[in-house]
Parts: structure tokens; C-alpha cells; sequence
């Protein structure tokens, strides 16, 4: 039994012995194969970023392709100011009594609308027809002294020519009688004038319009010429705006300006152009007729919109060309063509007008500068491009 398991304890061994061996050899067999495989992935690898890195650097070598427009050289340029105008009433009057009295009577609100010759409000009359009674009465008297004193003058103008009278007697009896008459003259005016006062006791309307203010009460003293309410004629409108003096000066009756209103632009006619400069603001009123269509409340306010030309040597180029400088500044980069080679210079220059899409600079520029448009900032000084050259109307496609 011994010597059985003896034999048995052997063969155990070397079956273990030939499972680690086995083993050994699978796992050697696998990290050769991974090594295998990992070789072959780093090969494809770099083989993949050297096939990708061939049209990079092939890119690189090729000069950039940029787009260009030719900078518009001038004299001056002109600019579109932007003025805020208030809307007034071509119209527009404060009403009042011409005599003084107690209000009886008012017609109208405000907001209400009255017609030309239509009574607004009365002032009692009594006092006025009690003058004219009285006036009438002593014209009676002047003209019965009058008749007296015209029959005593012929009375006397028939002695003299008998010699029967003084020449004294004779002037006194004539200047008796032209004082009657001018008295006569004189009470008739009164008259006149206590029936134009008894007619103004009724306020009427000089035109017609819309009452926007009412000042006084049923039972208040009304004075002479003070408002009782204010009436606007309210279908006749105009724009005031105050204008710096040289933009006034550049305007005459019947030029043409732009308004906006609402969000849209319409034509319009200068009116007039006050010859009047405000010492504060040291502008000067132009006054402009509204188009039909136009129609804004009074008080309401517009904008107006004038060209104005600038003297001044610069050029015209897009927006999208300028480039931040030093210090703040702007740049527009330009293509310089020399020996067959296109490469970029920079130009500073000075921004002195812009819509928003253009802008006018001064600066160093040729007149027959070529701009950049597209790629602006992928550019610099030296660089070699290949430039192709498009129009405005083509950027504003584009953009």
C-alpha cells in the first residue's frame, strides 16, 4: 500500500507540473498576441496622422483666399442728422372778452368742438345798454344844441352883410357852432363804440377748432382781454424743431425733408425757418408742414431727418473691414499687390461718420485702396492672400 501510494503522490506531481507548464505557455501565447495587436493599432495610428498631416501642411503652404472691395475716396461726405420736432397747431388762440363783465353764459368744454362765429359764452349787458341809453340820449341834446347854434351862426352871417353886426360877434356865433357839431361828432363815436362792446359781450369763435382749456365759471368777472378759453384749430398741424444754426441756414421755404412717425418715414415741406436764434440753446426754429398722412396729437413729437454735407478729405469703406488698433484705434487691413504677390498691409485710420453699415475714415489710404471683407481677423501685416475683388451690392448679398 506504501509503495501504491507513493506511485500515486508522484503522479499527482507530475500532473501539476505539466498544468503549470501549460498554463505558462497559454499566457506567454496571450500577452504576444496583445503586443501583436497593439503594434498593429500604433501603426495604423500614425499611419492615419501622417496621411491626415500631408493636406494640413499642403493648406498651410497655400495662400488665403480673402474678398475685397475698393475704398470710396471723396471730399465730403454727407451725414443724416436726427432732430426731435414738437407738433403745435397751425392755430391756436386764446379767446377772451374785449370789455369787462360778469359771465352769464358758457357754451363749451373743453374737448368740444366750435365753428367759426359760434358764441362760446355772454357777459351780462346791462351796464352796456344802460351807456348806450345814455349816449343816445345826450346826442339828442348836442344835436338839438347844434341846430342852435348853426341857425344863431346864419343869423349873424346875415347882419354882417348889412353891416348890422360886430366881426366879433360874427366869429364867436361860428365857433359856437362848429363846437356843437364836434360835440354831435363826438357822442355818435361813443356810440359807435358802446355798440361794439355791446356786440362783444358775445364771445364767438374766429375759427374753427377744438376748445382745449376753459378758464373761467359761470359768475365770474371776465376782464378785458383775459382768456377764457383756448381754442386750437386742430386740423392744421405742424412740426417745430430746433435745429443747430447751420443746419437752419442750409433749409429754405419749400425744401424737402424726411419725418418718421410710427416707425415710418415720410416726405415732408419746410413751412418757414424762423429768423430767430435761441440764446439758450442757440438754435433756430424750422417749421414744417405735415403730409396727409401724418397725423400726431398736438404735443406729440417726431423725429426729422436732415442730410447735411461735411467737408472732408476720407474715404468710404464697410464696417466689417475696420479692426481694432493699438490704443483703442481702428485699422482696415488692404491688399498691396507688388511683384505678382498679394500681401496684407494694415492702415490706421479715424472713424469720422457711420449709417451702420458704411463708414467714412481718414487716414492713410490710397485712393485705390483694396480692403479686406471677408476673414478680417484670420490676416496680418505680410501675409500673402489671394485677394478676389467684390462690389457693395454683392456684400450686402452675402451678408
Amino acid at each position: 500500500m506504501s509503495q501504491d501510494s507513493a506511485e500515486h503522490k508522484s503522479g499527482l506531481a507530475r500532473l501539476r507540473s505539466g498544468l503549470t507548464i501549460h498554463r505558462l505557455g497559454f499566457i506567454f501565447s496571450l500577452a504576444l498576441g496583445t503586443v501583436v495587436v497593439c503594434g498593429a493599432v500604433l501603426a495604423l495610428l500614425l499611419l492615419s496622422e501622417t496621411s491626415a498631416d500631408q493636406p494640413v501642411r499642403s493648406r498651410l503652404s497655400e495662400p488665403l483666399r480673402v474678398e475685397t472691395i475698393s475704398a470710396i475716396s471723396q471730399a465730403e461726405y454727407t451725414v443724416l442728422r436726427r432732430y426731435t420736432a414738437l407738433i403745435e397747431a397751425a392755430k391756436a388762440s386764446d379767446v377772451g372778452f374785449e370789455v369787462s363783465g360778469r359771465i352769464t353764459d358758457i357754451y363749451v368744454d373743453i374737448g368740444d368742438q366750435a365753428k367759426r362765429g359760434d358764441i362760446i359764452a355772454r357777459i351780462d349787458t346791462r351796464r352796456l345798454h344802460g351807456t348806450l341809453t345814455e349816449l343816445r340820449s345826450q346826442l339828442e341834446d348836442a344835436r338839438a344844441t347844434a341846430t342852435q347854434r348853426r341857425l344863431e351862426l346864419q343869423r349873424q352871417e346875415s347882419l354882417a352883410s348889412r353891416d348890422a353886426t360886430s366881426g366879433r360877434q360874427l366869429e364867436e356865433a361860428r365857433a359856437n357852432s362848429e363846437s356843437a357839431d364836434a360835440q354831435v361828432g363826438r357822442i355818435e363815436a361813443q356810440i359807435r363804440i358802446a355798440e361794439v362792446d355791446l356786440d362783444d359781450a358775445a364771445l364767438s369763435a374766429p375759427f374753427d377748432g377744438v376748445v382745449t382749456g376753459r378758464y373761467v365759471s359761470v359768475g365770474d368777472m371776465a376782464q378785458s382781454q383775459s382768456a377764457v378759453v383756448r381754442l386750437v384749430q386742430s386740423s392744421s398741424r405742424e412740426a417745430h424743431a430746433a435745429l443747430p444754426i447751420s443746419a437752419a441756414n442750409a433749409l429754405t421755404v419749400g425744401d424737402r425733408v424726411r419725418l418718421n412717425w410710427n416707425a415710418q418715414d415720410y416726405e415732408a415741406t419746410v413751412k418757414s425757418v424762423v429768423p430767430e436764434i435761441s440764446p439758450g440753446a442757440r438754435s433756430a426754429t424750422v417749421v414744417i408742414a405735415l403730409p396727409g398722412k401724418v397725423t400726431p396729437a398736438i404735443g406729440e413729437t417726431l423725429t426729422v431727418l436732415v442730410e447735411q454735407t461735411v467737408p472732408g478729405k476720407g474715404h468710404w469703406v464697410p464696417v466689417v473691414s475696420l479692426v481694432s488698433d493699438l490704443k483703442g484705434l481702428f485699422a482696415v487691413q488692404a491688399v498691396v499687390r507688388r511683384d505678382g504677390r498679394s500681401t496684407i498691409q494694415r492702415a490706421p485710420v479715424e472713424i469720422l461718420y457711420t449709417d451702420g453699415v458704411r463708414a467714412f475714415v481718414s487716414g492713410t489710404l490710397s485712393d485705390d485702396a483694396e480692403v479686406v471683407v471677408s476673414g478680417t481677423h484670420r490676416v496680418l501685416p505680410g501675409q500673402v492672400v489671394t485677394a478676389t475683388r467684390i462690389s457693395m451690392t454683392a456684400l450686402k448679398l452675402a451678408q
